[in-house]
C-alpha cells in the first residue's frame, strides 16, 4: 500500500493525506487546524478563528450567535436567549446581574 502525501494550506509541510482535515476546500494539518479555526460550541459547525462570534468560552458561529444567544444591554455579556430579563416590553435585555442592578 502507497502512502498519499498532501500539503498544509497553512504551514505548508508535507503530510500522510490521512492525517490532514479538509476544510473549505483546503487541507489542514492537525496543528494549523486547530490555530485557525474553531468548533461552534453551540452546532458543532468547524468556524475560522477570525469569524467567532461569541466570547472566548462560548466561540459561536454567526447563525448560532444570532439565534441562540444575546448579549446583555448593561455589560454585554453573552446570555443564551431564553435569559435576558427585559424591564419592560420595549427594554433590551440585561443578565440577572444588570437587571438586577438596572431596576
Amino acid at each position: 500500500m502507497q502512502l498519499v502525501f498532501s500539503t498544509c494550506a497553512v504551514c505548508g509541510k508535507l503530510y500522510p493525506a490521512d492525517r490532514l482535515t479538509v476544510f473549505e476546500g483546503d487541507c489542514f494539518c492537525p496543528s494549523c487546524l486547530k490555530a485557525e479555526t474553531v468548533i461552534c460550541t453551540c452546532c458543532g459547525e468547524r468556524i475560522w478563528r477570525d469569524d467567532v462570534l461569541g466570547d472566548s468560552l462560548t466561540p459561536l458561529c454567526e447563525y448560532c450567535e444570532e439565534y441562540h444567544y444575546s448579549h446583555c444591554a448593561g455589560c454585554g455579556r453573552l446570555v443564551k436567549a431564553d435569559e435576558p430579563h427585559y424591564p419592560s416590553e420595549d427594554a433590551p435585555g440585561y443578565c440577572e446581574r444588570c437587571y438586577t442592578n438596572h431596576i
